[in-house]
């Protein structure tokens, strides 16, 4: 059964592949607080399996501590702006199922579900001016044509 990166992790720990107490543990990356969660799993396993005595697990739980305390200060990365892009798998199938994103008013102007957005209640001014500005534009293309 595949497993995400973090579960992948966890099962590992619970099942590892050689008896070797003397093997060292191995931790994630602590840049989130998954990668926190997976490591303080893997020290008290060493800890409840003897792998590692009390002492050195203190010392890697006052570490995982500072660490907790960093990501909950760290902002959380938020995205400045959409992809409107979709990117394809070699053999043309889509690598996730696409996900349209308005940007108001200019995107309600073709828009087939404007009826029923609620967002749209907020741009129906702006919307009607655009859509007042494209007559314009276009009466003056006949008229120029």
């Amino acid at each position: 059964m595949p497993y995400c990166y973090y579960h992948l992790s966890l099962h590992r720990a619970q099942n590892p592949s050689t008896t070797d107490d003397k093997q060292p543990i191995v931790l994630p990356s602590l840049e989130d607080f998954s990668g926190v969660q997976i490591a303080l799993h893997h020290v008290l396993g060493a800890l409840s399996s003897s792998r590692i005595d009390p002492r050195r697990a203190g010392l890697y739980l006052r570490g995982l501590r500072i660490a907790a305390e960093l990501v909950a200060k760290s902002a959380p990365a938020t995205p400045q702006e959409s992809v409107r892009d979709l990117s394809y798998e070699d053999n043309g199938d889509s690598l996730a199922p696409q996900k349209t994103a308005c940007e108001p008013p200019e995107d309600c102007l073709e828009c087939k579900q404007r009826d029923r957005c609620k967002d749209f209640e907020n741009y129906e001014d702006e919307v009607e001016e655009l859509e007042e500005c494209e007559e314009q534009e276009e009466e003056l293309e006949s008229k120029e044509s």
